[in-house]
């Protein structure tokens, strides 16, 4: 009996000295722990850009939606550091990822002058990312944080998919930004940024055989795709380039199929 009661004390000792563990260990080191790592070390995207490109078929227009375009969670470093893209224009902001319960983490900023934001964990494999100026779901995109390439998801939106020509020729447009029936052309990137000055037509550029490229506008209308060469209204010298474009000649009508 004397062996058994030593046993039970010796066993309520080493529970006690387990939960003492938990209660002096580090923030930085409870969130790393209680944190899932499939939701981490990812690249995320704004959920609403995404929904806006799919309605309006015009990165123009989804970029006004687009604000924290792309965030990244880096679960390889202790604390969790965090990081963004805004606007698809620019990188900026540092946050350290702190848990505030199993499903809610806060946003503390490296910098004075960023906010600080909630973090949720949605089950759906979603995020939520609360700031003083926006309230925003964003969908995981791929993993690691040098943000990867995001274009396959936005050619999808608009403009991937196959097509003919008037004379029932087929030209496909791969949503990895290949495009296949037209000889002279190699591939294709569909301008994000319209931030730096007005550029009025949605652009898309043509990467040639040769190597050059070429830039045209483009319009989609239902199942309908013009491109077409893009005039200059107000140009810039200084900078070579132009402030505002107006719109010329047709080069291609195309009918999604």
């Amino acid at each position: 009996m004397k062996r058994i009661t030593i046993v039970i004390v010796a066993l309520i000792m080493i529970g006690c000295e387990s939960k003492n563990n938990i209660k002096t260990i580090t923030s930085e080191e409870v969130t790393v722990e209680q944190f899932s790592p499939p939701f981490l070390h990812e690249s995320w995207i704004n959920k609403t850009y995404l929904d806006k490109l799919k309605e309006t078929k015009s990165t123009q227009i989804a970029q006004e939606y687009s604000n924290m375009c792309c965030f990244y969670i880096d679960f390889k470093k202790n604390p969790i550091n965090c990081g963004a893209i805004w606007n698809f224009h620019e990188g900026g902001g540092d946050w350290t990822l702190s848990q505030t319960d199993e499903k809610n983490g806060v946003l503390v900023p490296g910098d004075s002058y960023m906010d600080t934001m909630k973090i949720i964990f949605n089950p759906d494999t979603t995020i939520r990312i609360i700031s003083s100026e926006f309230n925003n779901i964003y969908v995981r995109y791929g993993e690691g944080t040098n943000y990867p390439d995001y274009s396959h998801l936005i050619n999808e939106a608009i403009i991937s998919g196959k097509y003919l020509t008037p004379d029932s020729q087929i030209v496909e447009f791969l949503k990895n930004g290949s495009i296949y029936g037209i000889d002279s052309l190699n591939s294709y990137e569909l301008t994000i940024d319209y931030i730096i000055y007005l550029k009025t037509f949605d652009q898309i550029s043509f990467k040639l055989n040769n190597g050059k490229e070429v830039t045209y506008g483009y319009i989609i209308n239902n199942k309908t795709l013009e491109i077409f060469t893009l005039g200059c209204k107000e140009p810039n010298g200084d900078n070579h380039f132009c402030e505002e474009h107006i719109r010329d000649s047709t080069v291609m009508v195309l009918t999604k199929q």
